[in-house]
């Protein structure tokens, strides 16, 4: 293997069980991580919340926000107990997870939801650990520009604006 002390998976993380199953292959091959890093994310049409379907809302809830506590829940016990080894649990957020932006209420409510779990569990750590929540900044990704249609085509305005990861879907 051309990297024997990492695992690439594929997990759905807003699946408890997925998440659970995974956390028990991670730790019994390679005991407890030294770096959670928790990046998933889901977005959706821009529309008032009274617009918005329960499919979509539970959809952005389940992964953005019960997905970090699920990946949590199933490593932080051994985490705890790896006590000789520092270890941080980084959670990626948003500027929407800091700010109300109109149309993307349950976006902007399932990245509240990380800040302040991030914050509640930064308490509950022995000295050994970290915790926070990440805001990246603008990183032009598909979802930015879906999000924000007026970044399509203006690549080299975003990459101004302190934007990175600028790829080719994007200048399109």
């Amino acid at each position: 293997l051309q990297y024997p002390h990492h695992s690439f998976m594929a997990v759905d993380v807003s699946d408890a069980k997925q998440v659970h199953q995974w956390s028990q292959h991670i730790l019994a091959h390679y005991g407890a991580p030294q770096l959670l890093l928790l990046n998933a994310a889901v977005a959706a049409d821009k529309v008032q919340i009274e617009d918005a379907s329960i499919e979509v809302i539970d959809s952005i809830m389940d992964v953005n926000s019960k997905g970090v506590m699920y990946c949590i829940k199933f490593f932080m016990r051994a985490m705890k107990q790896n006590k000789n080894i520092p270890s941080q649990i980084v959670a990626i957020s948003s500027a929407s997870g800091r700010n109300g932006y109109p149309s993307m209420s349950p976006y902007c409510a399932s990245k509240w939801a990380v800040e302040g779990l991030m914050q509640s569990i930064a308490e509950e750590l022995p000295s050994h650990m970290m915790c926070c929540a990440y805001d990246p900044g603008g990183i032009v990704t598909e979802m930015t520009v879906y999000l924000v249609p007026e970044l399509k085509g203006q690549i080299e305005k975003a990459e101004k604006m302190g934007a990175v990861g600028a790829t080719l879907w994007a200048q399109q």
